[in-house]
């Protein structure tokens, strides 16, 4: 952030939005999950999700401080929104169409994946960009 002329106080909001978007919205989530179908929660988490993460990464062409600030917010909020869909629905579904004994399964398997996931993901993600050159396409 520092070749980007931004302040520790705007580094600590950037990152620390998404927790409070997600904790927010976890609660509208929950809310209006009985109403609507499941299906349309995902779907629209998981597209939210991709392109508010398409957001982020286009942040390096922003030379402005003030618009970098400005769009790594919303990315963030969106991002989180976004996470705390995916999540939320993933096991409010589970928890209702699962026996209990099963979705105990579920959420132990969904947990220890996105773990796993979160981990191989920096790992693989760091031996393609040396094996590409260093270069993003």
């Amino acid at each position: 952030m520092k070749e980007k002329n931004i302040s520790e106080a705007y580094n600590g909001l950037i990152f620390c939005i998404f927790s409070i978007a997600g904790f927010v919205a976890s609660q509208i989530c929950g809310k209006y999950l009985q109403v609507y179908k499941p299906k349309y929660f995902i779907y629209g988490g998981l597209a939210m999700f991709c392109l508010s993460h398409y957001q982020f990464s286009l942040l390096e062409v922003v030379n402005s401080p003030a618009l970098f600030v400005t769009m790594a917010v919303i990315a963030r909020i969106c991002e989180g929104v976004s996470y705390s869909i995916i999540q939320s629905t993933t096991y409010g579904v589970g928890s209702q169409e699962l026996p209990s004994y099963e979705f105990d399964k579920f959420a132990r398997l969904s947990s220890c994946s996105a773990g796993l996931g979160g981990g191989l993901a920096l790992i693989l993600g760091s031996l393609f960009f040396t094996i590409g050159g260093g270069m993003v396409p």
